[in-house]
């Protein structure tokens, strides 16, 4: 599972590197405006969460994780832009509760399932946006 995940990682960051380009700040932006635009990202999402609830100790626990999300267009396929932005989940601390055992024990590093949005779309003259998506999860959890 570590060698898949260096895999895709690798393979997101060159590609991410392969269609960086230079660029005016006003053009990126106009371009990033577009949820279809032909620029790809490397994106890192922080989440922290609190708990509550009626269990023992549940206000007591948190988790926190980071989302890698690359976002990786292929321009003019069939005079669309393709766009594929995979979702690695990365948790860092998760709380599971064991019935059993009727407490909170702390998981480790582990991978969540893999999210993924795969879209071909593009921009008319008008500025109409027009696409079709397809979103998925491929079940690459280390951990149930």
């Amino acid at each position: 599972m570590k060698r898949l995940l260096t895999t895709i990682l690798t393979t997101c960051l060159i590609s991410g590197i392969a269609v960086a380009q230079e660029q005016d700040a006003d053009e990126l932006a106009h371009k990033l405006s577009n949820p279809m635009a032909a620029v790809g990202s490397l994106n890192l999402l922080p989440d922290f969460t609190g708990f509550t609830g009626d269990l023992p100790e549940a206000k007591d626990q948190s988790s926190f994780s980071i989302t890698f999300q690359p976002s990786l267009p292929k321009p003019g396929v069939l005079g669309f832009n393709l766009l594929f932005q995979p979702a690695i989940p990365i948790l860092f601390s998760q709380p599971n509760y064991d019935s059993d055992a009727g407490k909170f024990e702390k998981a480790g590093f582990n991978l969540g399932n893999i999210g993924f949005d795969l879209a071909l779309g593009k921009t008319s003259e008008s500025g109409l946006l027009y696409f079709f998506r397809i979103v998925g999860d491929i079940p690459a959890a280390t951990s149930s």
